[in-house]
């Protein structure tokens, strides 16, 4: 995995618009997603629109984790400062890309309940 790309900024997209939070929320890769909030990583970053449905449907950090229902990842967002009611392009929050079945849903609930930041 890339730490930085060649500008030297952990923001910038590394790999088909993604940063590096993005792609380690999206393999839920939590060893990584806590040092790279560690080093100063935005939570507000949003991937540049890729080439696949997929990647579009899921702008934000929290959304990829949300998505692959990486729970220990899905925790440590909101508590690091990712809003659980931003919306992504289409107008979906985190709980509503993941699979209704899981904890996931319930966990970014009980999250929002306690977000004061306005979706966006």
């Amino acid at each position: 995995m890339y730490w930085y790309n060649h500008n030297g900024s952990i923001d910038e997209p590394v790999e088909d618009g993604d940063t590096v939070l993005h792609m380690s929320c999206l393999y839920g890769h939590f060893p990584c997603v806590q040092l790279i909030l560690e080093v100063g990583a935005s939570l507000e970053s949003r991937m540049k629109k890729g080439l696949f449905l997929f990647m579009m449907l899921v702008l934000e950090p929290l959304h990829h984790a949300a998505r692959g229902e990486h729970l220990d990842v899905v925790r440590l967002l909101p508590a690091a400062g990712a809003s659980p009611n931003k919306t992504n392009m289409f107008g979906k929050i985190p709980a509503e890309l993941a699979d209704q079945d899981t904890e996931v849903p319930s966990i970014l609930t009980v999250a929002a309940a306690g977000d004061t930041a306005v979706a966006m």
